[in-house]
């Protein structure tokens, strides 16, 4: 109990003026009450020989007015002997005190719980915006010298967190760029090579140039996803926003994928409704292709994807379904872990990062949402089955 007193510093504040006044008037209130029944107990049982004090009766301070206006409100009050009247009145004038004043320190508690309670809410506030990494709001916390030290130390967080992602930022994109510049050199003159553009190969040759570009391939694949993956974990989870048709997103999606959906012979089965949404339409349209891509990697030749988009308890929901190997059972809640590759693998298709479904969440995330990888037995193929939840706003 001490250390807990110690450690909340208006709780003790408010308790120690709670004492300061209720404690004192209640052992005024209760010697006065005492006094009074005592003398009031002696004159009624004896009141021919009890000793009338004149100085009492002849009270003429704040106490002898109160008396007084309450006799002349109250037509209860009987006409008995004076020094009685004026002792049954006192007491009750010791009561009313007593109750003003405890009923003051109650209200002083509760003033200074509630502005605890305001205190505690802004920081809470700007925890959370840290914790949702929301740098761009000023942290400012009204308060005694306890809480202005903690407004300050969050402030001094939050502008080392806002100069780390800069510097995290800035990195990311210098190493890209000092690796992408020869990296596309490279696959520029293996490509010359391959192509026979600078004289004739042999077949062990063209072997090598085709794991070489390969292996470029991927390479750039993988430089992409981490700036991609690093811009999702820096953006502002108030980012700019617009009134969109999800169908349009969708359907934009789609075809920004047509080409891995010819070359497999794939089919698209759309069940979609109209939808408007308020979203970043670019970190929307990522999480789409994310899950369109994955789900083209997976499906076999001449297989089917599933898109089905229906309106549930205030939610958008939209199923993606392929026709592929699935996700075991262990790892349903692990596809979403930054670089996590599971065990299922499709054939003659680049390596993937494991950093795709890991950025469709954090944008979902950002939009107040949810994405999540479902039993297939849910839906209507065997594959593997995502399901996208967006507020409807």
């Amino acid at each position: 109990m001490k250390r807990w007193f110690r450690n909340n510093s208006i709780y003790r504040v408010a308790a120690l003026n709670f004492g300061l006044f209720i404690v004192p008037a209640t052992v005024l209130a209760v010697h006065l009450l005492f006094s009074i029944n005592h003398e009031l107990s002696v004159m009624l049982d004896n009141p021919s020989n009890y000793d009338f004090r004149a100085e009492v009766v002849e009270d003429t301070g704040f106490v002898r007015e109160l008396i007084t206006r309450l006799r002349s409100a109250s037509p209860a009050y009987a006409q008995q002997d004076e020094f009685v009247e004026y002792l049954r009145d006192l007491r009750l004038i010791v009561i009313l005190i007593w109750v003003g004043l405890f009923l003051g320190g109650l209200w002083l508690v509760a003033d200074l719980s509630g502005r605890l309670q305001k205190q505690l809410s802004t920081m809470s506030k700007s925890i959370q915006g840290l914790v949702e990494n929301d740098l761009s709001q000023t942290i400012k916390i009204a308060g005694n010298s306890d809480v202005l030290k903690v407004g300050e130390q969050l402030e001094q967080l939050r502008l080392r967190l806002d100069r780390n992602e800069q510097q995290q930022v800035q990195f990311l994109q210098h190493v890209s760029h000092e690796i992408k510049t020869p990296l596309a050199s490279i696959r520029e003159g293996i490509k010359l090579m391959n192509d026979e553009l600078l004289g004739s190969i042999n077949a062990d040759q063209a072997e090598v140039t085709q794991i070489i570009l390969k292996n470029s391939r991927e390479l750039q694949s993988s430089i992409e996803s981490l700036l991609d993956y690093n811009q999702a974990l820096v953006a502002p989870r108030e980012s700019e926003r617009e009134r969109v048709d999800l169908c349009d997103l969708i359907e934009h999606a789609i075809a920004r994928q047509t080409l891995g959906i010819k070359a497999k012979g794939l089919e698209i089965n759309k069940h979609l409704i109209p939808a408007e949404v308020c979203v970043n339409q670019a970190q929307i349209l990522t999480v789409l292709d994310n899950l369109l891509s994955n789900a083209i990697r997976f499906s076999p030749s001449g297989g089917r994807i599933h898109l089905e988009l229906h309106h549930d308890n205030q939610m958008y929901h939209l199923l993606v379904q392929d026709e592929g190997p699935g996700i075991p059972d262990d790892q349903r809640n692990m596809v979403f872990s930054a670089f996590f590759v599971g065990t299922s693998k499709p054939k003659n298709s680049l390596k993937g990062t494991g950093l795709g479904l890991s950025i469709a969440r954090e944008y979902v995330e950002l939009h107040r949402g949810a994405i999540e990888a479902l039993d297939p037995d849910d839906g209507p193929l065997s594959g593997a089955l995502f399901r996208v939840c967006l507020v409807d706003n």
